[in-house]
């Protein structure tokens, strides 16, 4: 190399030779740290941890990648909890992927902790730990179950891709990304999901009622007479919310807490709820009551307005 402390590779003169080279080289590729998702499934069995027998945890066969250091189990591994039989609260301890430069091994390890779970240990060339399980032993025990157990594993990211074809969309991998022209993609369980330009899902969308046209204004109310503002109406979003829009205007003057009009069944609250929303007298508050009635509860002047705008509420 030119100067001192300089060092690039892998070339003729300089190959890859050393497990720090190695290391290094594939974290600068951007390799990912990760437990590796043999399936599309955000419950992948690779190296899940699960209660054992007799105190102890198993963890399943998989492949991880670890502070540039590739892992591999072909079969279950037990690991043995220590007991907290003595201990008067519950336990919180991890359970790692280890790699270490001095026994140039990656292993896994059930690092035992205490009213937090333990510090991990971060050395970039020396001990790495990765937490795939946290585990918390009850007190006064010696074995756990299921609910005991936290998942903490975290999956390699597959690169994305880029299809010069959108309709040739190849098998993709859980969470990996991919682009075809003007659209952009991740992989789900379900398949490829298209995620950009969004796609407003219509299905059991309802068009917006107007209120004059619909459930009508009582006496003192009507729609705003400027066309440019919206007509006074609500609908229903597939997801059950409620929601308004639009301006309505005093016909003539209105005393405090009159009915303005009344929401249909299906469209109304367990309980009253409150809103505050703009109004010709800076601000008005309405509220909508269990029954569907929607009152304004402030006195207003012929030719006054009430704004419906941000009136949104989860139907009974």
């Amino acid at each position: 190399m030119a100067n001192p402390g300089e060092s690039s590779f892998p070339f003729a003169t300089s190959m890859l030779a050393t497990e720090e080279q190695w290391a290094r080289f594939n974290r600068a590729l951007g390799h990912q740290e990760g437990v590796v998702n043999s399936t599309l499934d955000h419950d992948a069995p690779d190296l899940q941890v699960t209660p054992g027998t007799a105190g102890t945890v198993t963890i399943s066969a998989g492949e991880a990648a670890i502070n540039g250091f590739y892992y591999r189990a072909s079969q279950a591994i037990t690991l043995s909890i220590p007991s907290n039989a003595s201990g008067a609260t519950a336990r919180n301890d991890t359970v790692v992927l280890e790699a270490n430069q001095a026994t140039n091994e990656v292993t896994p390890k059930y690092l035992t902790g205490g009213s937090a779970a333990p510090a991990l240990t971060r050395v970039i060339n020396g001990v790495w730990q990765m937490p795939i399980a946290a585990v918390q032993v009850p007190a006064k025990a010696t074995n756990i179950t299921a609910t005991n157990i936290t998942d903490r594993r975290q999956f390699v990211m597959h690169q994305g891709l880029v299809m010069g074809d959108g309709d040739r969309k190849p098998t993709g991998k859980l969470g990996q990304l991919m682009y075809t022209p003007g659209k952009l993609w991740v992989c789900a369980a379900s398949g490829w999901t298209q995620i950009w330009p969004i796609t407003i899902e219509t299905a059991g969308f309802s068009a917006f009622t107007r209120i004059s046209t619909g459930p009508g204004f009582t006496a003192h109310f009507k729609e705003h007479s400027a066309t440019e503002y919206s007509r006074p109406a609500f609908t229903k979003f597939p997801d059950g919310l409620v929601t308004c829009r639009g301006l309505i205007e005093c016909s003539a003057a209105v005393s405090a807490d009159e009915v303005m009009f009344k929401f249909p069944a299906g469209y109304r609250p367990g309980a009253t709820q409150i809103f505050l929303t703009a109004s010709s007298g800076n601000k008005a508050r309405i509220d909508v009551e269990a029954d569907g009635q929607v009152r304004c509860r402030n006195a207003m002047n012929k030719g006054d307005y009430i704004s419906l705008n941000g009136v949104t509420f989860v139907p009974s």
